[in-house]
């Protein structure tokens, strides 16, 4: 008889428990699929918890992993293949263009992959899917790796990237200690649910909704991957870090870029912009730097208005997304804790479409201390592309959505959900760029 462990996932989990998210990449070369599966077997052992499954114990998440032997035909993850009859030119343009679409999800995802966490739990699927499809007609191959974002974030997905990587190559690598805490939060703090009315965040959520149905419908935002050329991305940082005495760091500048360029087309000066940026508080507390499930909180930049935007130097705006991540502290950890502490749906979406009272707000999310793009597959000779899709079961696209990726062959990819005037901006603006090198 099996015995099992549990890990009960806390509040900041809970805010992500309708989304999972998928890191792709297209990879040239077969992938040793014998071998992927010998080392998706040895780290699913040594580190329990990745093969186990997502259940619900009195209407709260929480993680069962097997303590000892595992059952017989039990899976501790999936893996499924797939064949293509489609060329790459089908999907991706090579070399990456400046801007490019996404390819169709199903090259990275299987059929009927769950996305909320109650789906996970509901029909027992595992934390961990890679999905392989291969093209038929060339040596290249799309792969997929799809968690539940209700107990993963991207750093902490990152980190089983690496001990996958790590597994694959003959290196050492050691998986976090378990058990945690069962809430390394509240071990600092006693819950206070904040006091906002329903009508609040009922307003802030038909909000967020109807405008993703804006985004969606009539301004036709679609995902697309940037590349932003090596020479690029290290000239901004280099000219705005030789301009300062305070070490901002890439993001920023990155951030601050982007930000002002969407600006560049002559939008109403009055107009109120609010920029928030997704910050890991792993630093806080002790003995979370291997943490993998979600902590991370979002920072608020002091809201400027467009014409305020304009005038401002690219320093000067990522000095003003610097100093907001600098600010944050552990009271502003247990303050999104707080808020999100019932689970509910209406909270997360509250939350979500929280915009300080801005006329528009825009997210930057900093995924490449991840290093998804740089993963070392088995059998691959190269990765020609990556990019990361969210999975959350409906047909609606938030609008100015970013996230870097990390890079790939030196260039920097940013994943982007925006507007096809926006991204002419931004094409335009890096073409400019580069032509000055």
């Amino acid at each position: 008889m099996t015995d099992w462990d549990f890990y009960q996932l806390n509040a900041l989990d809970s805010g992500n428990t309708e989304v999972a998210f998928t890191t792709s990449w297209l990879v040239q070369g077969r992938i040793d699929l014998e071998k992927l599966s010998a080392a998706l077997d040895v780290v699913t052992d040594r580190w329990r918890l990745l093969a186990g499954r997502l259940e619900l114990s009195e209407n709260t998440l929480r993680v069962r992993f097997p303590r000892g032997d595992f059952p017989k035909d039990y899976r501790r993850y999936a893996l499924t293949t797939a064949v293509s009859k489609g060329a790459v030119s089908d999907y991706v343009t090579l070399p990456l263009p400046t801007v490019s679409p996404l390819p169709p999800l199903s090259l990275s995802v299987p059929p009927a992959m769950p996305t909320s966490a109650r789906d996970f739990a509901k029909t027992q699927h595992p934390l961990i899917s890679i999905h392989i499809t291969t093209l038929e007609d060339s040596s290249h191959s799309f792969v997929g790796f799809t968690v539940p974002h209700g107990v993963f974030d991207a750093t902490g997905t990152g980190f089983v990237h690496r001990a996958l990587e790590a597994q694959l190559h003959g290196r050492e690598w050691e998986p976090p200690v378990y058990p945690y805490a069962l809430n390394p939060i509240l071990e600092a703090h006693t819950v206070q649910p904040l006091s906002t009315s329903f009508y609040s965040k009922f307003k802030t959520a038909f909000e967020f909704i109807g405008r993703m149905f804006y985004d969606t419908y009539w301004d036709k935002v679609k995902l697309h991957l940037v590349v932003v050329p090596e020479a690029v991305h290290l000239g901004l940082v280099k000219q705005v870090r030789d301009s300062l005495d305070i070490p901002v760091g890439a993001s920023d500048v990155l951030a601050a870029w982007l930000f002002k360029t969407m600006y560049s087309n002559g939008a109403p000066a009055s107009r109120t912009v609010q920029f928030v940026t997704f910050c890991s508080f792993r630093s806080f507390i002790p003995d979370l730097a291997t943490y993998p499930h979600n902590a991370f909180v979002r920072a608020f930049c002091p809201q400027t208005t467009v014409g305020e935007l304009v005038q401002r130097s690219l320093a000067e705006i990522a000095v003003l997304i610097y100093e907001s991540r600098q600010a944050l502290g552990m009271k502003d950890v247990l303050a999104a804790h707080d808020e999100l502490v019932s689970g509910s749906l209406l909270d997360m979406l509250s939350q979500g479409g929280d915009r300080r009272g801005a006329d528009e707000i825009f997210w930057v999310n900093n995924c490449s201390a991840a290093k998804a793009t740089e993963l070392n597959w088995p059998g691959v000779e190269k990765v020609e592309w990556a990019s990361r899709y969210m999975l959350n079961g409906v047909p609606f696209q938030m609008a100015n959505f970013w996230t870097i990726m990390g890079r790939l062959d030196g260039d920097l990819m940013i994943h982007i959900a925006e507007s096809k005037e926006k991204l002419a901006l931004i094409e335009g603006e890096i073409r400019r760029l580069a032509a000055k090198k």
